[in-house]
């Protein structure tokens, strides 16, 4: 998928994205997941993961710190560790 947002990135591609369903319960990232997203970042592509809408704040904290997004699909959860949401502010992390 990586390579597919790469070669088209001139042509509309803007970003890679990824979602589950977090009322089934905790979701974590599987090795391929971030393997692809750490490889996103290295081209500069930028990365939404949809996180914290179901599922705890730690949800987001994953999102961010082991598949490096730049974009949170829903977040909500996020409010519930103060350290966290800091983080989002500092780092100019859009939520939906």
């Amino acid at each position: 998928m990586v390579d597919l947002c790469e070669e088209f990135r001139t042509r509309n591609v803007v970003g890679l994205d990824i979602a589950g369903d977090e009322s089934m319960g905790e979701i974590p990232a599987i090795k391929e997941h971030i393997m692809a997203f750490q490889r996103a970042q290295e081209l500069g592509i930028p990365r939404t993961v949809h996180a914290g809408e179901a599922g705890p704040a730690a949800s987001v904290h994953e999102a961010i710190f082991l598949l490096h997004a730049n974009r949170i699909g829903h977040g909500y959860h996020v409010l519930q560790d103060p350290e966290l949401y800091k983080l989002v502010i500092e780092k100019q992390i859009h939520l939906e």
